[in-house]
């Protein structure tokens, strides 16, 4: 998805529709580092834009880490806020916050943070974006960052 979104200019933020919404399927790539090392995963995405009430909400689970282990539990993005003023090469479009806990491999991570991004494409075809925050474990309390990427 990468490959296909990463060159396509971010959609005007001013030219977002008025109504209606739109739902979007992909990615997110997380890194945690709690004290016991880095710990890469990736999981299945689904966010939801109101236009409408210029909202953004949606779920990140199915996590599976890089040594293949899975990861029960979902983050939960809520409190989405978009803005139809925003300027894509200073500002994101959208914001929210991100949270829940994931549990695998004898570990639960507590995981608290900001999601934003920007729309991309002529009709919004796609949506990508960055996190971060913080990810506690019983290895201690560290930073947690990744980005994401869906599409229509």
């Amino acid at each position: 998805m990468h490959n296909a979104w990463d060159t396509i200019a971010f959609s005007d933020p001013g030219t977002l529709p008025a109504s209606g919404s739109a739902a979007y399927a992909g990615v997110m790539q997380l890194t945690l580092e709690t004290g016991a090392g880095a710990l890469k995963m990736d999981g299945a995405m689904s966010l939801t834009s109101n236009f409408s009430s210029n909202s953004l909400s949606g779920t990140v689970g199915n996590f599976v880490d890089q040594n293949e282990s899975s990861y029960s539990g979902n983050l939960a993005i809520t409190g989405g806020v978009l803005n139809r003023a925003a300027n894509t090469g200073l500002e994101y479009t959208y914001s929210a916050i991100i949270n829940g806990s994931l549990s695998g491999n004898a570990e639960v991570f507590g995981i608290s943070g900001d999601l934003s991004g920007d729309f991309r494409g002529l009709n919004y075809g796609a949506i990508s974006g960055v996190v971060a925050g913080s990810a506690i474990s019983s290895f201690g309390t560290g930073y947690m960052f990744g980005d994401f990427i869906a599409q229509q």
